[in-house]
Order: C-alpha cells, then sequence, then structure tokens
C-alpha cells in the first residue's frame, strides 16, 4: 500500500509502484482526503480522516490474511507512523518522513488563509523531478490542512517507538525540508529490537521518489521488500 506526500497526490509514486508491480507487488495507492479537492474540502478532515482512509486500504487489502507492507512519503510515512500499532503491517518504508514540526516559513501566507506549497515542489536537485511535482502538487494549502498535518507529525514521532515491523527509513540528503537528520532521528527512534536501515539518498531532495537517486532508492526498496517476503507463504 502506497500513501503519498501532503498536499501531492499518488502520481508522485507511480514510478517506483511501477518497479514493484514488475517484482510481482500488488499495488494500491488512495487518494488521501482533503487532497485533490478545494478549500472546503482540506478544512473538513482531519488527521482521524487521512488515518481512516488507511485503514479502511489496509483492511481491504489484509481482508483475506495476506500481508501488508505500507510504503509512504513525506505525509504518507507520517501516517505510516501513526496508524503501524493498530495495523501491524508486514513492514514500513517512511520516504522523507519528518518527525519534527516543519518550520511555518517554509509556508508563507499568500492569500487571507492560504500558505504556499513552494518549498514542497521546489525541493529537488532535478529540474524534471520539479517539473513532475509542480505539475502533481496542490500550489496552495489552507492553514488548517497545515496544522493537521504538524498535528500529524508530533504523533507520528511519537507513535514511533511502538513499531514492530521490519522498517527501511530514506531521506533526502540535500532536503532543506526534511532534512537528512530527520530521517536519522527517525532510525533513532525506532526499537532497537526491530529489522531496520536507513538510507540518505545523498543527491536528492525531498522529494526521493522521483530525484535524482530514485533508482537506486527503488533498488533498495525492491530488495527491502522481496527479502522479507520470501520469508512469507504469500505476496504483498
Amino acid at each position: 500500500m502506497f500513501l503519498h506526500g501532503f498536499g501531492s497526490s499518488p502520481r508522485e509514486l507511480k514510478p517506483l509502484g511501477q518497479r514493484l508491480y514488475r517484482s510481482g507487488f500488488h499495488v494500491v495507492a488512495p487518494l488521501l482526503p482533503g487532497h485533490g479537492e478545494r478549500s472546503v474540502g482540506m478544512n473538513s478532515c482531519g488527521l482521524e480522516d487521512w488515518e481512516e482512509a488507511v485503514r479502511l486500504t489496509f483492511e481491504s487489502l489484509h481482508q483475506d490474511g495476506s500481508p501488508v507492507a505500507v510504503v509512504g512519503f513525506c505525509l504518507g510515512g507520517v501516517l505510516a507512523l501513526t496508524t503501524a500499532r493498530e495495523l501491524n503491517p508486514r513492514a514500513l518504508v517512511c520516504l522523507s518522513t519528518p518527525i519534527s514540526h516543519l518550520e511555518d516559513s517554509l509556508f508563507p501566507v499568500c492569500d487571507k488563509d492560504l500558505r504556499s506549497t513552494e518549498c514542497l515542489q521546489q525541493d529537488c536537485q532535478s529540474g524534471e523531478a520539479r517539473r513532475w511535482r509542480r505539475r502533481g502538487c496542490h500550489p496552495l494549502v489552507t492553514g488548517r490542512f497545515l496544522e493537521t498535518y504538524q498535528e500529524a507529525i508530533v504523533k507520528g514521532a511519537e507513535r514511533a517507538t511502538e513499531i514492530r515491523c521490519p522498517t527501511l527509513v530514506v531521506g533526502g540528503g540535500k532536503s532543506k525540508v526534511v532534512r537528512p537528520e530527520d530521517a536519522e532521528s527517525l532510525h533513532h527512534l525506532l526499537p532497537m529490537e526491530i529489522e531496520k536501515s536507513l538510507h540518505l539518498a545523498s543527491q536528492s531532495g525531498h522529494a526521493v521518489p522521483v530525484d535524482h537517486g530514485r533508482r537506486e532508492v527503488y533498488r533498495l526498496i525492491d530488495d527491502f521488500l522481496l527479502e522479507i517476503d520470501s520469508t512469507d507463504d504469500s505476496r504483498f
């Protein structure tokens, strides 16, 4: 199960999804509530709505007992952390996942309650990745929507210590939004007794699924999930 980033859509995870699909994995990527909507839709949803969307998608995949891994980018990684204790996935992959409040200055006020997401669109080393992000991201989000994201980040950091499944943490080595230290701190927060690993994509900004070094990230995720899958009787 793929979970997309804040203010974006499943489109940003399509290349990674295609790679895993070719390896034999079943890939599902829901659109999180408030995304793809106008201001009213953004303001009408809260953290519980995001978590419920994750829960319903997970349960639909797991209803026949099949193991489910969760791959989350940005907000998606945060939600993977906040729901993992309840859902108990087979594995987690957290891409550019913050565990501390993002600086408000990253999201300047543009008009009344609207905040710019330019930082999320432009924090890429690759021009192609920036163009890809610009086509798929909300240019503006409401202040309430951003507050909900910040609330989720706090909860995700609290829940990280409760993870009980193998977890791969990937950070962008040149990101100005979710800095490499966040990936290192998240890796440190995870319990010592679980299988966990950390990778910093040294040439990537925030958008590790589409930025420089993405093919190496794809390979790492593919190998990580295939190794775990080899110990199960059925596919993810």
